[in-house]
């Protein structure tokens, strides 16, 4: 626990307990052939969870990477509906999300393997969190690609967010010019 405050958040407004979780790893490799192995430490992670007072799961949680020196964000889950939902069918849709290529140049293409019904948000956030490109799609069909500009972004880490209704699903890409 490091801190305590107000979260606000679409879900509505809750005093909050943060929780951060450090995670250091290590991987290793050997080398059949050679007969020897060696060890490499991952990259530092780390999980920000805010918990309110009677909720058994975080109402918001943002994981990071800390890669040579600069933590980056990574995901960011938060809870944004009171309606009682079929989760397994929501995420099955917006796990399905794929963007590419990485690295982009002035094209990305954002596909679903899956359609949705219901009204789509795709935003762009800049590596700082600033949201640097919106729009919204009516209906999603999976048939084809959604096919996005970025010739506006200057080269850098991105995340592209796409929201319903009923979920929320983040995938990150690189512009490289």
């Amino acid at each position: 626990m490091d801190g305590w405050g107000t979260l606000i958040t679409p879900y509505g407004s809750f005093n909050a307990l943060r929780m951060v979780t450090t995670i250091d790893g290590t991987d290793t490799a050997y080398l059949d052939t050679l007969g020897f192995g060696f060890a490499f430490p991952r990259p530092q992670a780390k999980e920000y969870k805010w918990f309110g007072t009677g909720q058994l799961i975080p109402l918001l949680q943002i994981n990071t990477t800390n890669a040579l020196g600069t933590e980056s964000v990574s995901a960011i889950v938060y809870r944004d509906s009171l309606r009682l939902t079929n989760t397994e069918t929501i995420n099955a849709t917006l796990n399905s999300l794929q963007v590419f290529p990485s690295p982009a140049g002035n094209t990305i293409y954002v596909l679903l393997n899956e359609p949705v019904n219901e009204a789509v948000q795709l935003k762009i956030y800049s590596s700082n969190g600033a949201v640097v490109h919106q729009h919204q799609i009516n209906t999603y069909s999976a048939a084809m690609p959604y096919q996005m500009n970025t010739s506006m972004l200057t080269n850098g880490m991105y995340n592209l967010v796409l929201q319903t209704k009923t979920g929320i699903a983040t995938k990150r890409f690189l512009v490289l010019r």
